[in-house]
């Protein structure tokens, strides 16, 4: 808290974007979203029994990233089988989400929130239903990115979760369920461009367009005359 001061004090409350005081994390979050019915999917705290959820359900920290992953649990007695096994501390059980097409493949948008700008980052379409990269990069894979990031069509409503959320910085995690966006998280600490050489060159123009956006959206948080 003294550093967001302290930052405040230095750079003026428009470049300051998060205050860790009030922003909601990941648990709270979620729980949120499914109350307000933004997400159709709910989070629990494991270890605090199966009522109501729906399974399937996995397992995930509440802090840090996920990069493998996880079982899904199909059943309350293979969560509860699962939580006999577990140290239960710091874990969430989040109910799977089916978000696939008619295909088998799912989609991962990701979008900045840069004060009250929203900045398309990237699609990735996967087969695998925890995406971390864009495991299908072909010409009809890289033309609907570019058409996400050009259109931004979800703006006005991950905008509003940012509002709730009292954050105004970080990337938002989400797939669409029947046309509506399903928030996985919003990540405050994002990596915010690939290492060079890590992605198709197909994929350069998506990196050019968001590199022009978000660059943007940085100026506009300056004030005047900065």
């Amino acid at each position: 808290m003294r550093l967001h001061a302290a930052l405040i004090e230095q750079l003026g409350p428009a470049r300051v974007l998060n205050d860790p005081s009030n922003s909601l994390r990941r648990f709270a979050l979620l729980r949120a979203l499914g109350e307000a019915r933004l997400n159709r999917f709910q989070a629990h705290r494991a270890g605090d029994g199966a009522a109501g959820m729906r399974f399937p359900v996995f397992l995930r920290h509440e802090q840090g990233t996920v990069w493998t992953a996880p079982a899904l649990l199909a059943t309350r007695e293979a969560y509860e089988a699962e939580s006999m096994r577990t140290d239960n501390t710091g874990l969430l059980a989040i109910e799977y989400c089916d978000t696939r097409d008619a295909h088998g493949i799912y989609r991962k948008y990701g979008c900045f929130v840069v004060g009250e700008r929203i900045v398309p980052r990237h699609l990735f379409l996967s087969r695998n239903w925890l995406v971390k990269a864009a495991d299908i990069v072909d010409g009809a894979a890289v033309g609907e990115e570019l058409a996400f990031l050009q259109a931004n069509p979800h703006a006005e409503t991950l905008l509003r979760v940012c509002r709730m959320a009292n954050i105004a910085y970080g990337r938002i995690d989400y797939a669409l369920l029947d046309g509506a966006p399903q928030i996985w998280e919003i990540n405050v600490t994002p990596q915010i461009v690939t290492r060079p050489g890590e992605d198709p060159p197909d994929r350069d123009p998506a990196h050019e367009i968001f590199a022009a956006a978000f660059a943007a959206a940085m100026d506009a948080i300056d004030p005047p005359g900065a």
